[in-house]
């Protein structure tokens, strides 16, 4: 069975119902933390969605498994990664690989979880000098590190299965990091984000999953992922510049609102004065005519 989940098309059995010795319970059940799932139509049309949603996000996605291990003869824990570049980092790889003297090392900030991240220019005139003296450009390599505990139930029939899944229950190890509040890094929450939009099951739309993601990850609660939040200040800063936006809101509206009188008092002024020729002109034209009819008797 070990053997078998090595070679699957991991971290789901694919559209198929299953492989080798193993196939997909009419009644599965599957759960990550965020969503649940059950029945086997509901997981095969999640996996098949998930995957495509997630090569949609990151084009050069790979699934890694780094262990497996039988609990008991039913019962089996898959520790597995999910790694691709990031978006924001996709110019820099490209840039790597354009230079001939250069080598793109992939790098991942798990070991920076606790560290909060904030964008500095001289980290980058930091990151192309090393370049330039060892030849090595680090890359960010975004990874999704998770663990999935199967369970298993003997199948009884004429095929060559052995094994039917039964259960799904996965852990992915930032989401437990920012429940606790371990998480601190915003880099490594954005591609937290970016894994669980790829986990949108289908019939959700794009705003409700982020609603449903939001009210079960406290996302927020993140250094620098808040709605206001702004790279390179503290929130201190934050608050006041906010706070500074607020007021040049209000200075900006007042004087939008002088400027937009003063338009309209010159407009109706300038409508008044044509009002009042269009009366003259009447008049003239009626006293005009009355001279006329004067001068024809």
């Amino acid at each position: 069975m070990t053997e078998a989940l090595k070679h699957s098309p991991w971290p789901f059995f694919g559209t198929a119902g299953g492989t080798g010795t193993i196939r997909i319970s009419d009644g599965i059940v599957y759960s990550n933390g965020v969503t649940q799932l059950s029945g086997a139509p509901s997981y095969l049309a999640a996996a098949e969605a998930w995957h495509e949603q997630l090569l949609d996000e990151a084009p050069d996605a790979a699934v890694s498994i780094v262990r497996v291990t039988q609990t008991d003869p039913y019962s089996v824990v898959v520790r597995y990664n999910i790694s691709w570049t990031p978006p924001s980092a996709t110019w820099l790889a490209s840039l790597g690989e354009a230079v001939p003297a250069w080598r793109v090392v992939r790098v991942d900030l798990l070991h920076r979880l606790r560290e909060r991240a904030v964008f500095k220019w001289r980290n980058v005139a930091a990151l192309f000098l090393r370049a330039a003296q060892t030849g090595e450009l680090l890359v960010p390599r975004a990874v999704i590190q998770c663990s999935a505990q199967l369970s298993f139930a003997p199948r009884e029939t004429g095929d060559d299965a052995v094994c039917e899944l039964v259960a799904q229950h996965e852990r992915v190890d930032l989401i437990e990091s920012v429940r606790s509040g371990e998480l601190q890094n915003r880099a490594l929450a954005r591609d937290l984000l970016l894994f669980l939009d790829s986990r949108r099951p289908p019939g959700w739309s794009v705003d409700d999953w982020n609603a449903e993601v939001l009210a079960k990850v406290n996302i927020e609660a993140v250094p620098g992922m808040g709605q206001f939040d702004i790279d390179g200040l503290e929130p201190l800063d934050q608050s006041d510049l906010v706070s500074g936006g607020a007021a040049a809101l209000g200075y900006l509206t007042v004087c939008v609102l002088a400027v937009g009188a003063s338009i309209g008092a010159v407009y109706f002024a300038q409508l008044n004065e044509a009002r009042d020729m269009q009366r003259e002109l009447d008049l003239l034209g009626a006293s005009l005519l009355l001279l006329r009819s004067a001068a024809s008797q």
